[in-house]
């Protein structure tokens, strides 16, 4: 078996090299919150010079509405969920937050996935058909710190 450490080249410059890769986690009350009304609203943030990587909705409080509310996870353009009924919005539930949209690349440029951003961006929800009256649910979403990397270059 060959020896790994021999075939790859590394680039040693004296810093200090911090993981490029956060998680967050944000809870999203929308009765407590002011976010329960049909709309669309912001309920995380993506910082300036971060990339949004993947993320999920778990739904800790089956939600409720007085019809037949939807609800649908976005940022920008990227539609993360489609609209999910609200029977579908039960405890234990897991939404998986993956862009619909296509890598785009330009030859001799680097690599963008659509939802990489340079200034802050939000996560957003929007509630469609009637206003939520009850329901909790934790966003997690896991970025990558692009400037850390061109940073540790």
């Amino acid at each position: 078996m060959a020896d790994i450490s021999s075939t790859i080249k590394q680039d040693i410059t004296g810093h200090e090299f911090q993981s490029p890769y956060q998680t967050r986690v944000y809870e999203w009350d929308p009765v407590n919150d002011g976010t329960s009304g049909t709309g669309t609203h912001n309920i995380a943030a993506i910082p300036e010079g971060f990339a949004f990587l993947q993320g999920a909705v778990v739904v800790t409080e089956a939600f409720t509405s007085a019809g037949s509310a939807t609800v649908k996870f976005l940022t920008g353009e990227a539609d993360f969920t489609g609209a999910v009924p609200k029977a579908d919005l039960t405890i234990g539930e897991v939404f998986k937050l993956e862009q619909n949209l296509a890598i785009t690349a330009t030859v001799g440029a680097p690599y963008y996935v659509d939802g990489t951003t340079v200034t802050a961006e939000t996560i957003d929800v929007t509630v469609g058909t009637a206003a939520l009256t009850a329901g909790k649910a934790k966003l997690v979403i896991d970025l990558i710190d692009i400037s850390r990397i061109q940073a540790a270059v």
